[in-house]
């Protein structure tokens, strides 16, 4: 029991980047100039940076921590469970995710199983069976203004079995910290040793670390 327990991994997004000082040196400046502000009787000088943080970083903040509470990812020896309450606009999948790591038979990003369905031809397992809302996605790819939003979708990871069948999409993978995913990564593939990574060797480097 002991041991079941320690072999359970929990993983959340971050509430803050990896890179710490996209949220410390916009909170030093803005706290300097607001001291400055209140010394020398600026009221502009000591509100506009308060204002100025509650923007940036704070809206980020914000958004990642719906993130957090909405999302968590639980890998245990046998199986991996991924509820997700966040979403995603462009595929639809169950709020509550399971599967067994024994049936996972490829691992790739969501990018590879929608240019398999944009395409005229028969797409080959896994990317037959698919989530993903194959007409909104098309339209966003015609509209340079959602590039961003369709970007962050095709960054999402999907574990599916041979054929296609039993998938698992965690499509708030790259919201958790470096570290973490890196390490989900790792632990996915050594509790099953026979997953096929579609993904370029940089990808893969890039993913396991």
């Amino acid at each position: 029991m002991q041991k079941k327990e320690r072999d359970v991994r929990v993983f959340r997004p971050a509430l803050l980047p990896d890179n710490r000082r996209l949220v410390g040196y916009p909170l030093t400046i803005c706290g300097f100039l607001a001291i400055l502000g209140y010394f020398f009787n600026n009221l502009a000088l000591a509100v506009i940076p308060l204002l100025l943080v509650a923007v940036f970083p704070g809206i980020p903040i914000a958004i990642h921590s719906v993130f957090f509470l909405g999302v968590k990812i639980t890998l245990y020896v046998d199986r991996l469970i991924v509820v997700d309450w966040a979403g995603d606009p462009f595929v639809f999948y169950p709020r509550r995710q399971e599967m067994a790591l024994s049936r996972v038979a490829y691992v790739y990003h969501l990018q590879k199983e929608a240019e398999a369905n944009m395409t005229e031809t028969v797409p080959w397992a896994p990317f037959c069976n698919t989530y993903i809302k194959t007409k909104k996605y098309r339209a966003a790819n015609a509209n340079p203004r959602r590039a961003g939003a369709q970007a962050r979708s095709d960054n999402g990871l999907v574990l599916s079995d041979k054929e296609g069948e039993d998938k698992v999409y965690i499509m708030h993978f790259h919201d958790l910290s470096k570290k973490d995913w890196q390490e989900l990564a790792r632990q996915i593939r050594k509790r099953n040793k026979d997953i096929s990574f579609l993904m370029t060797d940089r990808e893969k480097k890039g993913l396991l670390g």
